[in-house]
């Protein structure tokens, strides 16, 4: 382990109790039968995704928006003298039919096309857990699909497979040290031969125009929960140990973790990932990070 991990990380017993309210759905007076909870586990934790996740549009010819004018990512648009990326600015995700430009693209004069984005001014926290209720750069106006918001929350990760050139989407997963990424063992295949890489700072899968750039990093060691068990999901944890540490950034920070028998009952939380929206081979991943 590099200096950024957490010292002593297995030995140190360390318990993460996640709860999940499934209370409205039992009733405790009528008991309904699972035929083959084997076959249902599996349809739940399914670890053998073929799922790609898709390429960011780059490296396109700028498309011409009128006279004079070229989509541009808004970071790079330097309208009247200032950048549309400070403050919040109010982002709707809908396309508008009557500008070819994307949602995260500005129409701008090429006179007031910058080669790089200003940085965004910004103080790092030097700390963990904070989320960005407001996200970073700009808000969504009428999110509809429990979309997060940009850099909502930083700890969020992508674990994805390589496979020749495609990239395999297998689990999302938490910043909990620079180095060190907290998931589901269950995403972890046994015979695992691809090379696991892991990515930060990610939102929008399909495109690479946010004003922060996200960052990828190999996984060099997996460590399993030593009584893991694929069968009933008891212990569904696993450690990742990157060969780098990410940099922090506004859409890169770990999360806390809390301290061992901490109960979660009755208390709010939420869940985040690219998931399917449904279970099954009918199911679709969503290229904006959620929320629900």
């Amino acid at each position: 382990m590099t200096p950024y991990a957490l010292p002593k990380i297995m030995s140190a017993q360390l318990t993460i109790t996640v709860v999940c309210l499934l209370g409205f759905f039992f009733n405790p007076v009528r008991t309904q039968s699972i035929p083959n909870v084997d076959a249902l586990l599996g349809r739940i934790f399914d670890d053998n995704s073929t799922e790609l996740m898709p390429e960011p549009r780059v490296g396109t010819p700028a498309k011409i928006c009128g006279f004079g004018k070229e989509c541009v990512a808004r970071s790079l648009c330097n309208e009247n003298g200032t950048v549309n990326i400070y403050g919040i600015n109010m982002l709707n995700l809908r396309i508008d039919g009557s500008s070819p430009c994307a949602y995260l693209e500005s129409c701008c004069d090429v006179n007031n096309k910058l080669q790089d984005p200003k940085p965004l001014d910004m103080p790092l926290r030097n700390a963990c857990g904070y989320r960005n209720f407001n996200g970073v750069a700009f808000k969504i106006a009428g999110a509809k699909n429990n979309e997060a918001e940009f850099a909502e929350f930083p700890w969020m990760v992508a674990l994805y497979a390589n496979a020749g050139n495609q990239k395999v989407f297998k689990c999302g997963g938490s910043i909990i040290a620079p180095n060190v990424v907290l998931t589901a063992a269950h995403c972890l295949s046994d015979k695992q031969i691809a090379p696991l890489m892991v990515r930060a700072g990610e939102w929008d899968l399909e495109t690479s125009l946010e004003p922060l750039i996200h960052q990828d990093a190999r996984v060099s060691e997996i460590i399993v929960h030593e009584s893991f068990s694929r069968s009933t999901i008891f212990n569904d944890i696993a450690l990742l140990i990157l060969e780098k540490p990410f940099t922090l950034a506004p859409n890169v920070q770990p999360i806390c973790l809390p301290e061992a028998g901490t109960i979660f009952d009755n208390k709010r939380c939420f869940a985040t990932g690219w998931g399917q929206d449904k279970f099954g081979k009918h199911g679709v991943y969503q290229h904006i990070l959620k929320k629900i």
